[in-house]
């Protein structure tokens, strides 16, 4: 693999995927909110940065929750590089999000990692 491709890659490693790890970013993190997005932010020793998604029901229809997990999920792909190592990030979409860009998402994530930095 090319640097360039590892640097923007997206593996399934560097997602949140058990309801234990969610769990644990709810018990012990913190809260960011943005225009667009909620983020739960865990600063975890020793492991990578990773992400989640939590989009219920109450957010949308299925087709609009997917697009918005599409939309993030590029929009961390494209800024993790710039984030700080060993967080673990949990995604809460807002009402306002469904007519987000991932430019507007990635640009979100951008502004709130200052804060989040110094966790």
């Amino acid at each position: 693999m090319s640097p360039s491709k590892s640097k923007f890659s997206l593996p399934s490693s560097t997602r949140l995927k058990k309801s234990w790890q969610f769990q644990e970013i709810a018990r012990f993190g913190e809260q960011r909110v943005g225009r667009f997005l909620i983020l739960k932010i865990y600063e975890k020793e020793g492991a990578e940065t990773k992400f989640g998604i939590s989009a219920s029901r109450k957010f949308g229809k299925a087709y609009q929750r997917n697009r918005l997990k599409r939309v993030v999920r590029e929009a961390f792909r494209l800024t993790k590089s710039d984030l700080p190592p060993h967080l673990q990030i949990n995604v809460i979409p807002r009402s306002e999000a469904l007519s987000a860009t991932v430019a507007e998402i990635q640009e979100e994530l951008l502004t709130i990692q200052p804060a989040c930095s110094r966790i």
